[in-house]
């Protein structure tokens, strides 16, 4: 996810009221899953996962790409309902033509009025898409009743988030952000649950930093090791190939989005990619310019470009441990790596992926 300097003056998306929630799967006693075939999906997910909450939300705790998609689609099988909390309609626009006529236009971007449009190829475009309506119409549904009601029958839901909360435009790196809410509160503002419906919160978070185009990244890694990392962690941006900058984990980022967040495990991601690293570092705590050390995330743009980190050296591992399926099996030195993340935050990594497979996950 690439985040944008944000315009003020910009009308925020993802708030319009009933356009957020996706059924993403039919309730069961709709699905056209066959009952051996779900048995089957069911017997593959290990039984712990059983414990998890009716409704369990997975967001992103950097500036996006983390891999929450992947445990999504690992979580999904157990669930009922798969909601995207972000996004829906196109932002509205209210247009006066040149002879002073009203347009309010919802789906349809402001451009249709240009008197450059090409009529015939729009009108081509509007027959082909009416097509896909008719077949798209019964998914489309008031989604706060659908969810509340959903949530009164039991039904299981997994709440998708996009983006992440360091993009959050109350609580990321302002004016470096997205225009909505990727963190817990976007839950009930984007699908209209009520905050106590939510129980589970899995926070994704990669075992490094990356972040897309401009903005601070205090544990940012420049030359030969920065590289390595771009390298090992196919880090180029999936649409436009563009190079996304590494850096190491920064625990005091990651502490911060914790504390909003109020994460009941974590997922941590590309372990993988940090195999062959001689060392290991995680960013623990800022310093200023002056030298006093801060524990917290500064609000303060300008103070925070200007800020020292302070790192803790773990040792590295040689291990392939792409193949590694249970925690006991890793090298010690990545136990001791994930254990220290989990000391530093004060939550339990239950997830681990250690590949891009959709198998190569540990349950911890």
């Amino acid at each position: 996810m690439s985040e944008s300097k944000f315009n003020p003056g910009a009308q925020r998306f993802g708030h319009a009221p009933h356009s957020h929630a996706m059924p993403c799967r039919a309730p069961r006693a709709v699905s056209s899953v066959s009952a051996v075939a779900e048995e089957s999906a069911a017997a593959a997910t290990p039984g712990w996962l059983e414990p998890l909450s009716q409704v369990v939300g997975v967001l992103g705790t950097q500036w996006g790409d983390e891999g929450k998609g992947k445990l999504v689609d690992v979580l999904a099988q157990r669930f009922d309902i798969v909601a995207r909390c972000q996004g829906g309609a196109n932002a509205g626009h209210t247009i006066y033509n040149s002879e002073g006529k009203k347009f309010s236009l919802h789906l349809v971007p402001s451009g249709i009025l240009n008197e450059s449009t090409h009529s015939k190829t729009l009108k081509e475009e509007v027959d082909k898409y009416e097509k896909f309506a008719e077949r798209l119409g019964p998914y489309i549904t008031d989604t706060v009743h659908f969810m509340n009601q959903s949530i009164l029958q039991k039904k299981r839901i997994l709440v998708e988030g996009g983006q992440a909360t360091m993009l959050d435009i109350d609580f990321g790196t302002y004016p470096f952000v997205t225009s909505s809410s990727p963190s817990a509160g976007g839950i009930c503002t984007g699908l209209g649950i009520a905050p106590r419906s939510i129980g589970d919160l899995i926070g994704v978070v990669k075992a490094y930093t990356t972040r897309v185009g401009s903005g601070p990244f205090p544990t940012e890694v420049l030359g030969k090791t920065g590289d390595l990392l771009r390298a090992s962690g196919m880090e180029f941006g999936t649409t436009t190939g563009r190079p996304r900058r590494c850096g190491w984990l920064d625990m005091v980022a990651l502490t911060y989005c914790c504390q909003i967040n109020g994460f009941s495990s974590l997922n941590l991601t590309k372990l993988d990619v940090l195999t062959g690293l001689k060392e290991v570092k995680l960013g623990i705590s800022y310093c200023t310019e002056d030298g006093n050390t801060i524990q917290s995330f500064p609000a303060d743009l300008d103070l925070l470009e200007k800020m020292k980190v302070k790192y803790e050296v773990l040792p590295g591992w040689e291990d392939d441990i792409s193949s590694v399926r249970i925690y006991s099996e890793l090298p010690g030195a990545a136990r001791r790596y994930v254990e220290r993340i989990e000391d530093l935050v004060g939550v339990p990594v239950h997830y681990i992926g250690v590949g891009p497979g959709r198998d190569a996950l540990i349950y911890k």
